[in-house]
């Protein structure tokens, strides 16, 4: 179906809805969307909107070389642990100090933070 709404020309947010409605995985939305090069940032705003577990998100969005900082501020829009963010982006071999930065914005204990980066090393 997508293959047939993409030849037409309709707006690949649209295809995305659509396919949602008829409860397609989103990951498969996901791969949809990224080939017509829709902004991976829509596309996790679409896969969120759905419940979307956002550690999923996270990781199509790492698979379009998404810049990390972009991926943990979506994630944390998302009210998502900041730890776990942490986590993700390590997955991604992101700067850890990188990493303390991003955790300190979201007022997270530093002390918990000099704990954690240890673990990345």
């Amino acid at each position: 179906m997508a293959q047939i709404l993409s030849m037409h020309r309709v707006d690949p947010i649209h295809v995305a809805q659509i396919l949602s409605m008829h409860r397609v995985d989103p990951i498969h939305v996901a791969q949809i969307l990224s080939m017509h090069r829709v902004d991976p940032t829509h596309v996790a705003q679409i896969l969120s909107m759905h419940s979307m577990d956002p550690v999923h998100v996270a990781q199509i969005l790492s698979m379009h070389s998404m810049d990390p900082v972009h991926v943990a501020q979506i994630l944390s829009m998302h009210s998502m642990d900041p730890i776990h963010v942490a986590q993700i982006l390590s997955m991604h071999s992101m700067d850890p100090v990188h990493v303390a930065q991003i955790l300190s914005m979201h007022s997270i204990d530093p002390a918990h933070v000099a704990l954690i980066l240890p673990m990345w090393r």
